[in-house]
């Protein structure tokens, strides 16, 4: 997975096929020979318990990296391994855009991001400009 900025969002109306695109890559990057630990998939839309977190994507990062990774992020791409986050409906997460910010700032990772909400995606895009591109 390539792309001009280490965000890619993909954002659209309910039912188009996000999620089943997001899914589609992470098939080919796992058929490509990557390691399933490399990969996090979380789903934003229906889990109301990260509401209750303080900077709550950057806690799932962290427990990814002690968890499954091994590592964190900076020293799997060290080591040469490549890390791909994937977040669904992600506008539904409060503080998503600065918390990813500090995330691809601070951090050797690829994402994609999908979302439904346009202006809230969009809001996003301030935060992560220069590090985001858009379909």
């Amino acid at each position: 997975m390539q792309s001009l900025a280490p965000v890619v969002v993909l954002r659209g109306p309910r039912q188009i096929g996000k999620t089943t695109a997001q899914l589609h890559l992470i098939d080919d990057l796992l058929r490509e020979g990557v390691d399933p630990r490399s990969v996090l998939r979380v789903q934003f839309d229906d889990l109301q318990e990260f509401a209750r977190l303080e900077s709550p994507l950057l806690r799932i990062v962290e427990w990814f990296e002690h968890a499954v990774l091994g590592s964190t992020l900076n020293q799997a791409a060290q080591e040469g391994r490549k890390v791909y986050l994937f977040l669904d409906e992600v506008q539904n997460l409060r503080g998503w855009d600065t918390q990813l910010k500090f995330l691809v700032d601070s951090s050797t990772v690829s994402v994609v991001v999908t979302g439904s909400a346009a202006l809230r995606i969009e809001r996003g895009r301030d935060s992560l400009a220069g590090r985001i591109t858009t379909l």
